[in-house]
């Protein structure tokens, strides 16, 4: 119990979001009770507390009957019991909506898409590039090439320390001018672009796409689609209580 209070506490939107279903029925059969507690009203709060109780019921047993089989229920676990077509669901909508060739070509040019490609990725190089242990590694080499003893007759490499800042800046700047100049190379460009125009860049993604799918089982199927749609399917639990209830008021006048 503590448990659930501070769950509660801690952050209140969240806990009702996804016990909704469970406060929706619980709020319709106390109405349902307080029918029999009260001389007042007590008709209308029996058929409202009844008919939003029936709503919410019904409605929470068909969420839960779309991703758990009940035996004896036909058509419960659609989920999991179609999840083939859940897989070549997804597969023609990646295929037919994202790597379309028509939509791509639509989108982008080619030349665009290769440019930014090569730019990215030598920008993310760029980053990954240490330059203090380039600065020590240059070190070492002259240390050992044959000026090496000529800079241990003048401090040897105590004496390279003050160049330090000036050498890794210069790096910086030049290996970025040669991104720079990279990213419009003419000759990557056109081998991006042959790539990305073969005829077999289409069928290799859908192998790919297709070896992931292969993969799933349906119960990876489901776990997919609820955290997808799930917590928001609380909310035909509560919609079913709220209209459940208004019928039943009308059905108490009737």
């Amino acid at each position: 119990m503590k448990s659930v209070h501070a769950k509660f506490k801690n952050n209140p939107s969240s806990f009702l979001t996804k016990h909704m279903s469970l406060i929706t029925n619980l709020v319709s059969l106390l109405i349902f009770g307080m029918s029999f507690l009260t001389p007042v009203y007590s008709k209308e709060l029996s058929s409202i507390g009844l008919f939003a109780l029936s709503g919410a019921l019904t409605n929470w047993i068909a969420v839960h009957m779309l991703f758990e089989k009940i035996p004896g229920l036909y058509g419960s676990g659609v989920i999991v019991v179609k999840f083939e077509a859940f897989k070549a669901a997804i597969h023609n909508l990646i295929m037919t909506e994202f790597f379309n060739i028509k939509h791509l070509e639509s989108s982008f040019s080619v030349e665009e898409l290769g440019e930014k490609i090569i730019g990215e990725e030598l920008q993310d190089f760029i980053g990954r590039i240490n330059y203090e242990e380039l600065y020590e590694k240059l070190l070492v080499a002259l240390l050992e090439s044959p000026v090496g003893p000529m800079l241990a007759m003048v401090g040897g490499a105590k004496i390279l320390e003050p160049a330090k800042p000036f050498f890794l800046e210069t790096m910086k700047q030049h290996i970025k001018e040669l991104v720079n100049k990279a990213t419009k190379d003419a000759t990557l460009k056109q081998s991006i672009k042959k790539i990305l125009s073969s005829e077999n860049l289409i069928p290799k993604i859908e192998s790919v796409i297709l070896t992931r799918l292969d993969e799933l089982t349906p119960n990876m199927v489901k776990a997919i689609v609820a955290s997808i749609i799930k917590e928001h399917l609380g909310w035909l639990v509560v919609w079913g209580g709220v209209f459940g209830g208004l019928i039943g008021l009308v059905a108490a006048f009737l």
